[in-house]
């Protein structure tokens, strides 16, 4: 009786509407920290080293977990998405995004990546005929400003004086590969499995990785410490195989449309947690920011209750 009861626990937790909704809130924090911990590796590990380490750990979680439930592989078109998916999610975001820092300012970045929410809406509205409600646009426009307000450092005089640049393009394109990575989870999720979906990306891209870390190394060698390793395993975990499961889940659940608004949580908690982590200050300005940005979040996924 008493697993019966835990069973269904369980499972009005799962169904509970709001459920996809703190799975986004965990899934980019644990993004969040993957900048944290990116930016103290990246002083001694280079970029793909970096990235096939993270996803290495998690493909061999991914390959136990689908051996041990045997899941079922794609088929036919589903493997047309999967491929895709490790292509756009693991594979090119991290690369794109990584070659455009190396071109532009952290500052410059940030704002252009928060576009991702208007960029995902876009192409929710193109490719998959969503509709966008006034509600839903004006929460984004509410994270957005809370991004550009932080990023900017509450001034408008940083934001005038800012100058695009060949860096900022090639991180918007980032911005665009990670849109088109969430409305393909959404199309594939419909016929297969999310979790099998993320596990095979997954360890194709780990796969897709290895040429580029090869060459990476050959050119630039590196020793690997121990404390590098410990990185890599919880960025495996943590921001690999859990983030990826909570947000692809929530995103099968709920659509691009609403999911991608929390996508603009990473640099709220990337500020919370760098005065903890990295010793870097926290000002009134990431509280402003930081207000817009949960506001936005809280106006594009609130429902009023139906009276009953």
């Amino acid at each position: 009786m008493s697993e019966e009861k835990t069973e269904s626990g369980l499972a009005a937790i799962v169904n509970n509407r709001y459920f996809p909704y703190l799975l986004l809130a965990l899934g980019t924090f644990f993004w969040s920290t993957n900048f944290l911990i990116g930016r103290v590796l990246a002083s001694d590990v280079p970029p793909f080293t970096i990235t096939f380490g993270r996803f290495a750990v998690a493909a061999l979680i991914f390959a136990g977990m689908a051996i041990w439930h045997r899941w079922p592989l794609p088929r036919g078109k589903q493997w047309f998405y999967v491929i895709a998916m490790a292509v756009t999610g693991v594979l090119l975001f991290n690369t794109v995004l990584y070659w455009g820092l190396q071109h532009t300012t952290a500052i410059n970045a940030t704002l252009v990546n928060g576009f991702s929410p208007l960029v995902t809406m876009l192409l929710a509205v193109l490719i998959l005929k969503e509709v966008a409600t006034p509600r839903l646009f004006l929460g984004i426009v509410f994270s957005v400003s809370g991004v550009f307000f932080v990023a900017a450092k509450g001034s408008l005089d940083v934001l005038l004086a800012l100058s695009l640049n060949r860096g900022d393009l090639i991180v918007l394109l980032g911005a665009f590969i990670w849109s088109t990575y969430t409305i393909i989870v959404r199309t594939i999720t419909k016929e297969y499995p999310v979790l099998p979906a993320t596990a095979y990306a997954t360890l194709l891209g780990a796969l897709m990785l290895i040429p580029a870390v090869c060459l990476e190394l050959q050119n630039n060698p590196v020793t690997i410490t121990g404390g590098a390793i410990a990185s890599f395993i919880y960025l495996g975990v943590f921001a690999s195989v859990i983030a990826f499961i909570c947000w692809n889940w929530a995103v099968s659940k709920i659509g691009p449309m609403k999911a991608t608004i929390f996508y603009n949580l990473i640099p709220l908690y990337a500020a919370i947690l760098s005065p903890i982590f990295l010793g870097e200050e926290l000002f009134l300005l990431h509280l402003i920011g930081g207000l817009l940005i949960v506001g936005g979040v809280i106006t594009a996924v609130w429902q009023r209750t139906p009276r009953t």
